[in-house]
């Protein structure tokens, strides 16, 4: 995804225990919710990893941690 919003892929050291808790595949998928947070906007980005059956708990504070 090209974004026009400059920005990094990782939450913020706050939570970077619980990205770091993740496994690659899910980094991947939380790396472009991410994107799709960044670019349309957080309901967008819950609905893209809910699809991908990333945990609530972790949608919440990745999400939370950049918005």
């Amino acid at each position: 995804m090209n974004s026009l919003i400059e920005h990094t892929n990782t939450p913020s050291p706050a939570f970077a225990s619980i990205y770091d808790a993740l496994d690659i595949s899910q980094k991947k998928i939380v790396s472009h919710g991410l994107d799709v947070q960044a670019e349309f906007n957080t309901v967008c980005a819950v609905e893209y990893l809910k699809a991908h059956d990333i945990d609530g708990d972790v949608i919440r504070q990745v999400l939370r941690s950049r918005a």
